[in-house]
């Protein structure tokens, strides 16, 4: 009898609670977690040329829809910072923006990314595995068919711009010799990327002008000075 009752008190002795500290661990954690996804949602909109208005609201809607009220997110031109207090303790994340252009495909995922991420069908696990994925995704084409309708888009804007008939064939071959400098310069640093832009923008000038003033061209190639340059645009760019 005496060893039946000792048997059921300590079968009904109350399990032992979770210490406080291992909640807090795993709070922190979890908040960790989705600063890094904003911040790499964030990283990802900067880069496919969001305004920095736009970055920051949708950052602060997806932090509420995450229950981060108390997030700040800073987006600077050039980076964003995201911080966050959770039981005490400071959690912060900050990245640098701009160094890793995406083009339209990706730009296009970028934004169903945003959407579903505004409106809580994402988790931030979901989110950062959603934005690698879409950074390591291929060109959909080929170099020497991008270089091809870099060409044929340089000449068509040409002829929406209004230019002659020797502008339209001008933009359509500074076209095309402008995709072959922007997808050959695919591997170098992204540091030089600037000077990629000012020379083929100074070789598209040059030509144009010296056409004008040494040949019979008229006055309607002058189109092809912009044409060709719209591979420049947020997006149009190969990697």
């Amino acid at each position: 009898m005496v060893t039946a009752v000792a048997l059921t008190f300590v079968r009904r002795k109350p399990a032992h609670k979770a210490p406080a500290a291992y909640a807090r661990v795993s709070a922190v954690g979890r908040d960790a977690d989705a600063l890094d996804a904003f911040v790499a949602l964030g990283e990802a909109m900067s880069d496919a040329n969001y305004t920095v208005n736009t970055v920051r609201e949708t950052l602060d809607r997806v932090a509420l829809r995450n229950n981060l009220d108390n997030a700040e997110v800073v987006v600077l031109p050039t980076a964003i910072i995201v911080s966050s207090r959770v039981r005490g303790q400071v959690l912060t994340r900050a990245v640098s923006t701009g160094s890793r252009p995406l083009t339209f495909h990706q730009v296009d995922a970028v934004d169903r990314v945003a959407r579903s991420a505004r409106d809580g069908n994402l988790t931030p696990g979901q989110v950062r595995t959603m934005v690698r994925l879409l950074r390591e995704e291929r060109q959909p084409f080929s170099g020497y068919k991008r270089v091809l309708a870099y060409s044929v888009a340089s000449g068509s804007l040409s002829v929406l711009l209004g230019a002659s008939v020797s502008g339209v064939v001008v933009a359509t071959i500074l076209g095309l010799l402008v995709g072959v400098l922007l997808t050959g310069s695919v591997r170098l640093p992204s540091r030089t990327r600037p000077l990629v832009t000012f020379g083929s923008a100074l070789v598209v000038a040059v030509t144009v002008f010296w056409l004008l003033n040494v040949t019979a061209v008229d006055a309607g190639a002058l189109p092809s000075l912009v044409a060709p340059l719209i591979i420049f645009l947020p997006g149009g760019g190969g990697r």
